[in-house]
């Protein structure tokens, strides 16, 4: 188990952690994120290749989000009488919480250093009316890299002083392997119900069964299978899968999400109650550290998160686990 930490610009620092069982974690206190991840060598996320891209950060590359991950209808927050104008950074919405979410923010950082795991907490406090949200509010990200298991565990906390909604989720990129694209990966999620949209603003605004629907993941499915659906390409808004997913109640000893490409395979255990699928059918991935091409699908989000944004009084606990488990695909043979 090894850890060594570099300094960079700005002052954002890059935590590498490596594991004795092939697997390495690149964390950074820019965004409290995950910048890279490897098993046996082999990229399992998508990095950008500079640190000046990783650090004008628009496509959210491993950073956590918030206050509320996704978009907001009209910037507009209300809880009870009182209405919360917040940051309008697309369109009219507040997506991923703004021009000053806490993506783009350098976190305090405290290491951890056991033989048996290494423990790397970030630290972040924001204040009233930041970004136009209530009430000073303090946020822990903790990750978890484990000796002797490729398993990386990630907690959030969160606490404001004043009533507020909040919605926490990381938006890494996955491509397991660096294959050219995510169209032969596998993926299952074990969720009954998909989003619906406002097609004009691509908000939320329901969730319908995925019974006998192109969103239907419950066995795993290739997501070339269906990605040509004219269904996902119907709106400007959609160029492939971009949908949240009610995830079903299930024994915690099961995983949620599967995926996998045939040589590895990720399994994601949380307490979250749903996860945002994003498969990047935009040409917006230049200057990714593997190569320099601009192709759409070559990364897929698994951005587990609130079913919607979930309500918090003053001082009480938002508290939440997700678990990355890594497996080569020869080890189940």
């Amino acid at each position: 188990m090894n850890i060594e930490t570099l300094k960079a610009k700005h002052g954002v620092e890059f935590i590498t952690i490596t594991n004795d069982v092939g697997l390495e974690v690149v964390l950074s206190n820019y965004g409290a994120s995950i910048y890279q991840l490897k098993m046996d060598l082999e990229e399992m996320i998508l990095t950008p290749k500079s640190f000046e891209t990783f650090y004008h950060n628009s496509r959210y590359y491993g950073l956590t989000i918030g206050r509320i991950a996704g978009r907001v209808k009209n910037a507009v927050m209300n809880i009870g009488d009182k209405t919360y104008q917040l940051e309008a950074n697309e369109g009219t919405n507040s997506l991923h919480g703004g021009f000053h979410s806490i993506a783009f923010k350098k976190w305090r950082t405290q290491v951890v250093n056991k033989k048996e795991y290494i423990i790397v907490r970030f630290y972040l406090t924001t204040k009233k009316g930041e970004a136009g949200y209530p009430g000073k509010c303090e946020y822990i990200v903790s990750y978890k890299v484990h000796a002797e298991d490729n398993i990386l565990q990630v907690k959030y906390d969160a606490v404001c002083k004043e009533d507020t909604y909040i919605a926490l989720t990381n938006h890494a990129y996955f491509n397991l392997g660096n294959d050219k694209d995510i169209l032969n990966h596998r993926l299952r999620i074990k969720a009954d119900e998909v989003s619906t949209f406002d097609e004009n603003d691509f908000c939320i605004n329901g969730y319908i069964p995925v019974d006998n629907t192109i969103y239907d993941f419950r066995q795993p499915k290739l997501l070339k299978k269906d990605i040509a659906d004219k269904e996902l390409h119907s709106i400007k808004w959609l160029n492939g899968y971009d949908h949240r997913f009610h995830l079903n109640t299930i024994p915690k000893e099961e995983a949620n999400i599967s995926l996998d490409n045939g040589n590895y395979k990720l399994d994601v255990y949380t307490d979250f109650d749903s996860v945002h699928v994003y498969t990047a059918g935009f040409t917006e991935h230049e200057m990714l550290i593997t190569d320099e091409n601009d192709d759409i699908y070559k990364g897929v989000t698994l951005e587990c998160s609130s079913l919607a944004p979930e309500f918090k009084k003053a001082k009480e606990h938002y508290t939440y686990h997700v678990k990355y488990v890594f497996r080569r695909k020869s080890d189940e043979n």
